[in-house]
């Protein structure tokens, strides 16, 4: 990730490696970037996803893994300076855990009715709580964050829109 300044050549390297960093978002306040990665975490858990939420201060510091997450995230955003909305597939279903337990790794195509739903949820930037926004069944695809803290996104089911989300989320 580099840091481009619009008024003069000047550009920083913010972080290093060969880690694809996508999706990345500054704070409201621009003293925070989010953005998704694979990049190496210490001490991961084993069973989270190698891709998580990171945020680094431009200014300086290193970035530091924001989730620990089962599945990991699929698109970022700011809801304010100190939350983060992302969707991601819902936590591993009984299902999945009885077939992680038998050790069958092997990927269904069209395996709609064991595909875990991708919801929206919240993270505290400070303490790290994750709370569920939609319970919705489907798999939210395109959803943004409007200046006025409204939530607008639509679900899909074999790509047919099914869920229509606008939600507005006060303090």
């Amino acid at each position: 990730m580099v840091l481009s300044s619009l008024t003069s050549d000047v550009e920083i390297q913010l972080t290093r490696g060969t880690d694809a960093i996508t999706a990345f978002n500054w704070s409201p306040d621009c003293k925070v970037i989010a953005f998704i990665s694979a990049k190496a975490r210490p001490q991961a858990k084993p069973e989270t996803a190698a891709t998580q939420i990171w945020l680094i201060n431009p200014h300086g510091g290193e970035p530091y893994a924001l989730t620990e997450l089962a599945h990991g995230p699929q698109r970022v955003d700011w809801l304010d300076n100190d939350a983060v909305i992302f969707s991601a597939e819902e936590d591993p279903s009984a299902y999945e855990l009885a077939e992680k337990k038998r050790k069958d790794d092997s990927e269904v195509a069209d395996d709609a009715d064991h595909k875990p739903p991708v919801r929206l949820f919240k993270i505290s930037v400070k303490d790290k709580k994750v709370t569920r926004l939609t319970t919705n069944t489907d798999w939210i695809g395109n959803w943004s964050v409007s200046k006025r803290r409204q939530i607008r996104g639509c679900g899909f089911t074999r790509r047919v829109c099914t869920t229509r989300l606008t939600r507005k989320f006060l303090r």
